[in-house]
């Protein structure tokens, strides 16, 4: 079983509410306050899901140790492809940031890196600024070529 009172904490210790890590998780704000209160218990799917979004050893989750770190390095099952646009628009930016590197998602950018200013369009500055610093990402800014002077 796993110790739900670890799992709350890390949860909180994170500053996240149940309802936007459950999201985060694809599952049920409901399923996880019963795994955090002891009144059921994850597949090993899910026990994997929160090791790798927790960033802790599943022995950890387990209260079989009180190490939280992995003793091997891990490489994520999954191959996916995500929006971060998407993403952004309904989860924090920290969040978002933390569900990708928490799945070990490689971060494969197209021809261009990141484009901070279609992303400045649609969201506020702080957001951007927010989900940029969580990923480690440092902006680098493309010169647009237009040479007038803003207070003109």
């Amino acid at each position: 079983m796993i110790d739900g009172k670890r799992l709350r904490k890390l949860r909180e210790d994170r500053g996240l509410s149940a309802e936007n890590m459950a999201r985060a998780l694809s599952m049920h704000k409901t399923q996880l306050l019963r795994y955090e209160n002891g009144d059921s218990d994850p597949s090993s799917d899910v026990v994997v899901k929160l090791a790798l979004f927790f960033e802790v050893s599943s022995d950890y989750l387990l209260g079989l140790t009180d190490d939280s770190q992995p003793t091997t390095p891990r490489k994520s099952p999954f191959t996916v492809r995500i929006d971060v646009t998407d993403m952004l628009s309904r989860l924090s930016p920290e969040i978002v940031a933390r569900t990708i590197k928490a799945l070990n998602l490689p971060v494969v950018l197209k021809d261009d890196p990141i484009n901070v200013s279609q992303l400045l369009r649609e969201f506020p500055p702080v957001y951007v600024a927010r989900f940029l610093k969580e990923m480690g990402i440092e902006p680098q800014f493309k010169y647009d070529g237009d040479d007038s002077d803003p207070s003109e």
